[in-house]
């Protein structure tokens, strides 16, 4: 079964549950079962697996799960003037330890999965190189290794966590680092002073804040290459919207927040913060953005869905970095001449908590770890064992139908309950059944396991049905379950039409008689005449010495269970013998009214005969098929000069085409 995050479940006897998952953000989650007679052990810890569930009882049974979660937040806060990062327990606000690194850090990151926080420097030492990345693994603290970098202003991470984007202004260029071997993989050159950086959700665009270009840098992350460039004054923090519809630039000398549409990558609008617009950070769901104003030491709380701002929250002096806890009820913002985090309370939008760190706090990203997660309390129940049980209800009519063509389908409903396997359905032998009155085949499986309800069964005569009368039982069954046997009325398949037409013959006369031949029309199911259980007789009365003429050809005696048979007749013509063609080699096309056209005798007894007729030079000056009447040596109406013309004379009759000439005499 699908995954239940935590909501309540009802399950019967012997079913399998649904798995339960809790958030992943960093909690861990212990659990107590009330009840573990379902088939659950009494406690446990992490997710719940399916598992199968118990009842041997008359009457539901019920066990509440109450789990609660053991794995605190912190926030991770870069210092600038104290070389060092504080580490702020996120449910105590206190400060449970540092990381000191001996250099200045800006930019601070934690991955995705909560495993690491990324750390940007700006200045070299004699072990740490110009502008690094200082890798730090949770929640030891311990540094596992360094990245290159030139000045990194900023640091973001793949949604996969599988690949660093580091903002490099030193040379102007986003470091694509691969966060497996922390391995430069790709260096993209992007505008002047880039001071922000972010990912969209579905990891495929990289957005990059240019200030001093001023614009924003849009970044194909599967090609590692500059798509185009958003114009923005003084752009510094950037995110996208969760649906990754919108990005947000805030814009330090407008004392706005840009909004952008990343379908177009054009500023669609801008809504008005505070003086001096820094860090942004968004609620999970994206309907409020939280906005530092670094110049009157506010936070703006915006909500997207109009624009505006709907609150202002005074915090320390100089606020620049800005996170929200992953429950989204607290946000930390980084106050870097007061040295203190101030914490505000997203529902009422004040500061409940301002915490001491250490010399210039910075933290420019996404600085918090998940935390914070809440207890959990549902409940399974279990119902007793259903007997396995199926019903039919409604009226089966009788079918007809003409063999080859299915008939229109009756149809049936049909319910279960407490099954532990799908319904089968047979139906008698002639008939076929569907769950949708178009998809039949010979038997169907109807429903999951469990119960069913009401599903229309529809049933019907096969076209492939031979010609009968078919009574029978549609037989439903189940593992477990009573056979069910419905009375399928007798219905019954009629003969299909078949007609059985004697083909056209010619022969030569004197000659024997060609084989007679039928053709068909009306089989169907690709039966062809070998299905005929008696074949056609074929008979005529034309011999080998009828004179030239036609004479029919009759057909009768086929027979077939499956179809009802007619008979259409042909026709044997006899044409005179090649040899009694006349074919003058002259004619006189003068107008006295004798031998004025060029008359072939005999050769319109060829009715499907050709006759060509050309110039000495290839040109045709006369074509037909069949000679009805004889040509009279014009060519297009005009009369044609006295001179010798060649012929060709197909017969059509198998043999070799004649040939020759023809004299016009004038």
């Amino acid at each position: 079964m699908e995954a239940e995050a935590q909501s309540n479940q009802t399950v019967n006897n012997g079913d399998t549950t649904a798995l339960v998952t809790f958030p992943a953000e960093g909690c861990t989650y212990t659990w107590i079962n009330s009840n573990p007679a379902i088939g659950l052990p009494a406690s446990g810890q992490g997710n719940i697996s399916s598992f199968k569930a118990v009842n041997t009882g008359a009457s539901p049974v019920t066990a509440t799960i109450m789990a609660t979660p053991h794995s605190p937040g912190f926030a991770y806060i870069s210092n600038y003037g104290s070389g060092t990062v504080s580490i702020i327990d996120i449910q105590t606000n206190t400060v449970v330890g540092y990381i000191v690194i001996g250099q200045p850090p800006y930019s601070v990151v934690v991955s995705p999965d909560g495993s690491r926080v990324y750390i940007g420097l700006e200045v070299s030492s004699p072990t740490i190189s110009y502008g690094a990345v200082y890798v730090v693994n949770l929640p030891n603290g311990v540094p596992a290794s360094f990245s290159d970098g030139n000045n990194p202003q900023a640091v973001a991470i793949s949604p996969d966590g599988q690949h660093i984007y580091v903002c490099s202004q030193n040379p102007d260029e986003v470091v694509v680092v691969d966060a497996t071997t922390l391995a430069p993989v790709a260096y993209i050159p992007v505008g002047i002073r880039a001071d922000g950086i972010c990912v969209s959700p579905d990891g495929k665009r990289v957005y990059v804040s240019n200030y001093q270009t001023p614009s924003v840098s849009v970044i194909n992350a599967a090609t590692n290459s500059v798509l185009t460039t958003i114009n923005v004054a003084a752009p510094v923090g950037l995110v996208v919207s969760p649906d990754d519809s919108t990005l947000y630039v805030t814009s330090k000398t407008g004392n706005v927040v840009n909004v952008i549409n990343t379908a177009s990558n054009t500023v669609v609008g801008s809504i008005a913060v505070g003086k001096g617009p820094d860090g942004i950070a968004p609620s999970s769901d994206g309907s409020t953005l939280y906005v530092t104003n670094e110049q009157d030491n506010t936070v703006s709380v915006v909500n997207t869905s109009n624009g505006t701002t709907i609150a202002t929250v005074s915090v320390g002096k100089n606020p620049i970095g800005i996170s929200i806890t992953p429950d989204g009820t607290r946000v930390y913002v980084a106050n870097e001449i007061s040295n203190s985090v101030s914490v505000i309370n997203t529902i009422s939008n004040q500061v409940v908590a301002t915490i001491p760190v250490g010399v210039d706090p910075i933290a420019f990203g996404n600085f918090i770890t998940a935390g914070g997660c809440p207890p959990v309390s549902f409940t399974i129940t279990v119902n007793p064992a259903v007997v396995p049980v199926i019903t039919t209800t409604g009226n089966l009519s009788a079918l007809t139908t003409i063999y080859g063509t299915p008939s229109l389908a009756t149809s049936f409903s049909m319910s279960a309950k407490g099954l532990s396997a799908p319904v089968l359905v047979t139906p008698p032998a002639g008939f076929e059944v569907s769950t949708d009155n178009t998809n039949f085949s010979p038997t169907l499986t109807v429903g999951p396991a469990g119960a069913v309800a009401g599903v229309l069964i529809y049933i019907r005569l096969a076209a492939t049905t031979p010609v009968g009368t078919y009574p029978g039982n549609i037989v439903l069954s189940s593992p477990g379950a009573a056979t069910v046997n419905l009375v399928m009325p007798e219905s019954t398949v009629t003969p299909a039409l078949l007609t059985v037409i004697a083909d056209n013959k010619t022969k030569v006369f004197n000659t024997p008689n060609p084989v007679l031949t039928a053709s068909y029309v009306g089989f169907v199911n690709g039966d062809t005449q070998a299905q005929l259980t008696t074949p056609p007789v074929l008979m005529t009365t034309a011999t080998t010495t009828s004179p030239v003429g036609q004479y029919p050809i009759t057909v009768s005696g086929a027979e077939s269970p499956n179809y009802t048979i007619t008979y259409l007749a042909g026709i044997l013509t006899v044409q005179p013998a090649e040899t009694s063609l006349v074919i003058p080699n002259t004619f006189t096309p003068n107008g006295d009214g004798v031998n004025d056209t060029w008359n072939i005798k005999y050769l319109d007894t060829y009715a499907n005969c050709s006759v060509d007729i050309f110039t000495r030079w290839g040109q045709k000056v006369y074509s037909s098929i069949g000679y009805g009447t004889p040509w009279d040596g014009t060519y297009k109406g005009a009369s044609l000069p006295a001179g010798t013309y060649y012929y060709i004379i197909n017969l059509k009759n198998g043999l070799a085409p004649l040939s020759g000439f023809v004299a016009i005499i004038r």
